[in-house]
């Protein structure tokens, strides 16, 4: 469809992206040169650009406030629980997909239910069910914690992937 350049349509495909992109980009521009300011500067000139960079806010940031241990901390807790998650989950989801039994529309059914339950309202029993058991180490319960919540997710994404697989495949892996 070849439309003019100045018609309707032509303002709103390329006039609306625009607004969209600086709606978006302008309050992370704005945070990234305030965090150059001091505070002074902050709330006299808060649009105007830093007279002068100040770094210190990034030393306390690494230093008072340990913001490298935490980054290490998530990336550690994230992988761990996720190297768990999908190991538990491949083998839920290749027992459901590819094995036949009775009761495979229900323990699709149980998966899905944990879907629903929001992770949120299981929270306080998690941490009250820890202490009572005397766990305290968050790289246990944490991982546990976050494996938990994101298997069946994962299950139900990995049954959805070995169902592409054709059965072929894994009779002439078999013979192999």
């Amino acid at each position: 469809m070849y439309m003019n350049a100045f018609t309707p349509q032509w303002f709103l495909l390329a006039f609306l992206p625009l607004v969209y992109t600086v709606a978006i980009f302008l309050p992370l521009i704005f945070i990234t040169v305030s965090s150059f300011k001091t505070s002074d500067e902050i709330f006299s000139t808060p649009w105007a650009f830093p007279t002068t960079f100040d770094l210190s806010i990034y030393g306390e940031l690494l230093g008072k406030y340990r913001l490298a241990q935490g980054l290490f901390n998530s990336v550690y807790y994230a992988s761990v629980s996720g190297v768990v998650a999908i190991g538990v989950s491949l083998c839920a989801a290749y027992a459901l997909t590819r094995m036949k039994f009775k009761t495979n529309a229900f323990f699709m059914a149980l998966v899905l239910l944990g879907i629903m339950i929001p992770v949120h309202s299981e929270l306080v029993p998690l941490y009250v069910m820890f202490v009572k058991l005397g766990i305290h180490e968050p790289q246990f319960s944490l991982t546990a914690i976050y494996a938990a919540f994101s298997i069946p997710v994962t299950t139900l994404i990995l049954a959805g992937y070995i169902r592409s697989i054709p059965l072929a495949l894994e009779e002439s892996a078999v013979i192999d």
